[in-house]
């Protein structure tokens, strides 16, 4: 796996959240990515145009950037983002933010879910 350390700028990001528990995390959160991209993300990859809330707010903060996971402690449970910077304006109730405080990120050279293209 091709990955470096960075240290990076505290920053807030937006995305999809949900809770998971560390025993079974590495099975639910891979179809945790499935759903978003069967719900949300789908008809973009497809090159369609962003209709929705959801959709635009995938495009204009390129959700599906970063999957982050922050570690609440409680009965061995923790929140995991699919996730990108965000850019301010309107918030999809579907989704959420978060201020990520400046840390050390390890940054892992992946390919995307889909040749979608950004408008930034």
């Amino acid at each position: 796996m091709d990955y470096k350390i960075d240290k990076m700028e505290s920053f807030k990001v937006i995305g999809f959240s949900r809770v998971f528990n560390m025993k079974t995390s590495y099975t639910e959160i891979p179809k945790f990515w499935d759903e978003v991209y069967e719900k949300y993300s789908k008809q973009l990859c497809e090159g369609k145009d962003p209709q929705t809330p959801v959709e635009k707010a995938i495009v204009e903060n390129q959700i599906g950037m970063f999957g982050i996971c922050i570690e609440d402690g409680k009965d061995g449970n923790f929140n995991y983002m699919i996730a990108g910077c965000y850019k301010g304006g309107d918030v999809p109730a579907e989704m959420t933010t978060y201020q990520l405080p400046e840390c050390e990120w390890q940054s892992l050279n992946v390919q995307a879910l889909c040749p979608v293209r950004f408008k930034v």
